[in-house]
């Protein structure tokens, strides 16, 4: 199967080209060597009305015109890329119908999927979506600045705490410089702070000593209601060993578990 890059080897060159477009010479010349590329700066210029536009747009029909599966899922990426309203819906639908293998190829390919290439009113549609298809897109959100405040909404909403989850984790992964993993994860109910994504995410946040009195209050407190000597250990692991007092009866005891009281040890050998 031939790649969407090899498709466009031959679409490309048909594009018209000049320096009237109004981009620099080094934007014209990658708009004829790379569709993608094009896309991607219309996006991030805002581009709407020029004679690139109707260019673009006449190539992804020849693309969504093609046989090839690659080349149909070349022209969605391009798409995505130019940030249009008009292709907001043909975007959202092919989320939703593809297989789960397809979205993720899908957000591969994208590889700078943007919550502005949706509807305005992204978040009330999302939270209709099928709960897998919520934590596919969620997981896909972690490149671009534009998605931050879109993925707090959701790890604040009342979305099913596995997405809610997903959210903070890819906040907490991603977009390590601000608080809003924490902060979502702090206003969450337990349940949402409990499950497993969001508690190695927001474990991984615990180093920052700007949030790490009330995160660590709140682990403490779950650890306790459920027993779990595990996610003391688990929280002990990312902090100084001085700050780790917690966890000393936790470690004690996972170690008898484990070995055995040493008294034992001797009366058998």
């Amino acid at each position: 199967m031939k790649s969407g890059t090899g498709v466009l080897s031959m679409a490309v060159p048909k594009c018209p080209c000049s320096c009237r477009i109004g981009f620099p010479m080094r934007r014209t010349l990658a708009l004829r060597a790379d569709l993608r590329m094009a896309c991607q700066l219309i996006g991030r210029l805002g581009v709407t009305a020029a004679p690139v536009v109707e260019s673009v747009k006449v190539l992804l029909e020849q693309l969504d015109g093609c046989d090839e599966p690659a080349a149909k899922q070349y022209s969605l990426a391009c798409k995505a890329l130019t940030h249009w309203p008009e292709f907001s819906d043909v975007l959202e639908q092919a989320l939703l119908d593809s297989d789960r293998e397809a979205v993720y190829s899908f957000a591969h390919d994208m590889r700078e999927l943007s919550v502005r290439s949706f509807r305005p009113d992204l978040l009330a549609r999302f939270l209709a979506w099928p709960t897998e298809r919520q934590e596919d897109f969620v997981g896909s959100l972690g490149t671009l600045p534009d998605n931050a405040d879109f993925l707090f909404q959701v790890a604040t909403s009342n979305a099913l705490k596995d997405v809610r989850a997903k959210a903070i984790a890819t906040l907490a992964w991603e977009y390590g410089g601000t608080s809003a993993a924490t902060d979502a994860w702090l206003a969450a109910p337990d349940e949402v702070k409990d499950s497993h994504e969001g508690m190695q995410a927001i474990l991984y946040r615990l180093g920052d000593s700007d949030v790490r009195p009330a995160v660590l209050e709140n682990i403490l407190r779950l650890a306790a209601a459920s027993s779990s000597r595990n996610l003391l250990l688990d929280a002990a692991r990312e902090l100084p060993l001085a700050q780790c007092g917690f966890a000393v009866e936790a470690a004690k005891a996972a170690l008898l578990e484990q070995h055995g009281h040493p008294w034992q040890s001797s009366r058998t050998s």
